[in-house]
């Protein structure tokens, strides 16, 4: 069976951990990714501060 096709002619992803998050870790922020079922703002931005940090953490 062929895999399936996306409109931009990619193979189609599929979730392998839907528990996982991500986190990319700037200089000047860190950009953070949830499932879109966890929260109603699934991206969000942090500084990267103490306090901006347990922000991060805690959410």
């Amino acid at each position: 069976m062929p895999k399936k096709r996306t409109a931009g002619g990619r193979p189609e992803l599929k979730p392998v951990n839907v528990g996982a998050g991500a986190i990319d870790i700037g200089s000047k922020m860190r950009m953070a990714a949830v499932n879109t079922a966890c929260t109603d703002v699934p991206v969000r931005s942090f500084g990267t501060f103490t306090q901006d940090l347990h922000e991060l953490a805690d959410w």
